[in-house]
């Protein structure tokens, strides 16, 4: 099962956790039922088990984001604009801006 870490803004992007290396938002190969129990309720570890369907979250985190983007300050749009898109996310905040507006539903929908 895969074991993704998710860091919260401020944190760094590599973490040793359970004597495992990780990388923000990359997946990693755990077998050891031991480290997979502990990452369940861990805010700062998703399992494969508990993700929710990623479609329906991106599309309600980008739209929450896009909403909010003029009253936060810009490290702070531009880490969690990150952590929504994943490791291929621009560096712009108009690019930014247009990757979370392609994930996030239509207005009114």
């Amino acid at each position: 099962m895969k074991i993704t870490y998710i860091p919260g803004y401020g944190d760094p992007a590599h973490v040793t956790w359970c004597g495992i290396e990780f990388t923000a938002n990359k997946p990693v190969d755990v077998v050891e039922e031991r480290i997979l129990r502990k990452a369940q309720g861990n805010p700062f570890f998703e399992s494969e088990s508990e993700a929710p369907p990623a479609a329906d979250a991106s599309f309600a985190e980008a739209a929450g984001l896009l909403a909010q983007m003029d009253d936060i300050h810009w490290k702070t749009f531009q880490a969690e604009a990150r952590r929504i898109i994943g490791a291929d996310a621009p560096t712009t905040k108009n690019e930014l801006v247009a990757a979370l507006q392609a994930l996030a539903p239509p207005a009114g929908a």
